[in-house]
Order: C-alpha cells, then structure tokens, then sequence
C-alpha cells in the first residue's frame, strides 16, 4: 500500500508505507536527523525544539556568519536564549552551511521566507532550488544503513 491511499498529500503518493514505517521508528527510537532549512526566526527556534528530545538536529543557513554565531552559542534571535541554544548544540543539534550534507537528513524542515512577487504571489523558487539540491544529493549519497535507500 502506498503513502496516498493513507494521506491526502499530493508528494506523497509514490512513497511506500514500509518507508514511512521506517521513519516512524527511527523517530521514535531517536535516530532519525532532522534538517532545518534557514535558521531565521522561524527555522533556528524550530531546530532548538527538535534537538531537545534527542533527536539529531542538522540546521542549514546560507549565511557562513549565522552558521558560525550559532554553533558558538551565541543567539540572533530573540525568542531562543543563549542557555537553550547551548542545551541544543550538547543535545547533538549543529548549523551548517554546506548543502550537500542535505543528504544525512531523514527529515527536511523548511523554513525559508517565501517574498511575494509583483503580483502578489508567493514565489517559489528557494524552495524549488531546495528541492532540486535535495534531490541531487540523494543520487550522490551512497545508502545509509538504516533500512531507507536514498
């Protein structure tokens, strides 16, 4: 049985249930490493939370001075303390700006600002540009062990 039979989610439709089973239990057994796409007010908070019930936080930014900020400690964003920021990186969560290591992630959070165009809609294109390196990354990683072939 696949994924759209148990979902109404449009991306998921071609994924088996035996991948999603898969997760469920890395998840649950705290194996699974979460990336976080854009460590701005959004995302940053988003990868403190997921890194504190163990789970292996990977948190991408384009900006090498965020990146660096971040995994001495140091908070830009209001809402995350110095103090819950260390708690996530000794809880194993770490920044990054190098994009190919999209590939050691099980989960990807995006969480990058989508500016309106002209016209007012939302362009897509970071998160299309997201998805492509995704997808590249994936044919060039060799296949964890962990029962999911990339």
């Amino acid at each position: 049985m696949t994924a759209a039979r148990q979902t109404t989610g449009h991306a998921l439709a071609a994924v088996p249930s035996d991948a999603f089973s898969c997760l469920r239990a890395k998840l649950v057994g705290r194996e699974a490493r979460v990336g976080v796409v854009g460590l701005g007010y959004v995302g940053l908070p988003f990868a403190v939370q997921s890194s504190q019930p163990g789970l292996p936080t990977l948190g991408f930014d384009l900006n090498a001075s965020k990146v660096c900020e971040v995994n001495q400690g140091r908070s830009y964003i209001g809402d995350v303390s110095d103090s819950a920021l260390g708690a996530a990186l000794e809880a194993g969560f770490e920044a990054t700006d190098d994009f190919e290591r999209l590939s050691e992630c099980d989960v990807v959070v995006v969480a990058v600002p989508t500016p309106p165009s002209k016209c007012g809609h939302r362009k897509a294109a970071t998160g299309k540009r997201l998805c492509r390196a995704r997808q590249s990354a994936r044919r060039t990683a060799p296949a964890r062990s962990a029962g999911v072939s990339n």
